[in-house]
């Protein structure tokens, strides 16, 4: 992308932002609803995410369990990062986790259109192509969850649709940010054998690791299937670059993957 396209791409992910917002801020603001200051939470899961947000501002930063009052210092199912993230903003700005959360929905609303954007571009080389498919997929994708769904929209029955799936805190918006810009900076890295591209992929993707299990499995999928396709064709410098890349990889995934060993054998996942 050329600067000037950067700065559009930019600006369209901060209008994504803030439609994201605009609903929940302005039932803060709306003197004459009946709502005003109540925290309106659009889409699935925000109560857990803002719960775990609440728990890093308390001093527990693996949030490992976040509804009871004891053990608190065991091994994390659900990895920490994203809440933690949050909450050091939030910390920042003097925010308690609710309205935390919201900032967050906007900040990581901006970055994936970005990163999104910035993929597509990388793989097809048609800027506004790919901010139309940014748009479609961001702003457009209950019709993307079905065939069936375009026909009850057309007919009046689909029923209630989730504001803006996109725009949930935390998942899929800080996953799929991660995801979006590991391939994006992996797509470059293919093009151009950019080893800051490389090493741009591998942070993410040990980001994921701290963030959602199935980022960083699908990524290690691509890696493995590019890796392949380079032994095939005898492409020796990227089968050494990916595998300086596997190793950071393993090297990143031994916190994430100790955590786990020490959860499977905790007495209160026995069940």
């Amino acid at each position: 992308m050329t600067p000037q396209q950067r700065a559009i791409t930019v600006a369209l992910g901060i209008l994504f932002g803030i439609i994201s917002v605009l609903p929940h801020a302005w039932l803060r603001i709306d003197a004459g609803n009946s709502f005003t200051g109540v925290e309106i939470q659009a889409t699935d899961a925000e109560t857990h995410y803002a719960s775990r947000v609440r728990e890093t501002y308390d001093g527990e930063p693996l949030a490992a369990n976040v509804y009871f009052a004891g053990s608190k210092n065991q091994p994390y199912f659900f990895p920490p990062l994203p809440e933690f993230t949050i909450a050091v903003i939030g910390k920042i700005f003097g925010l308690d986790a609710a309205r935390a959360v919201l900032l967050s929905r906007f900040l990581f609303g901006a970055a994936l259109w970005f990163v999104m954007a910035g993929l597509f571009t990388a793989m097809s080389g048609r800027w506004s192509a790919s901010l139309l498919a940014t748009a479609a997929v961001m702003f457009a994708g209950p019709v993307f969850s079905g065939p069936w769904i375009v026909t009850q929209l057309l007919q009046g029955t689909a029923g209630a649709i989730e504001f803006l799936p996109f725009s949930r805190p935390v998942n899929p918006e800080w996953s799929l940010t991660l995801f979006f810009a590991a391939l994006w900076t992996f797509t470059v890295w293919s093009k151009t054998s950019s080893r800051r591209a490389l090493a741009a992929a591998g942070l993410f993707t040990v980001a994921a690791y701290y963030s959602y299990i199935y980022v960083w499995t699908v990524l290690l999928v691509v890696y493995g299937v590019y890796g392949i396709r380079a032994l095939i064709r005898r492409d020796g410098s990227r089968t050494r670059q990916l595998l300086i890349l596997g190793s950071a990889l393993a090297l990143g995934v031994i916190p994430y993957a100790w955590n786990m060993w020490q959860a499977s054998l905790h007495p209160d996942y026995a069940e």
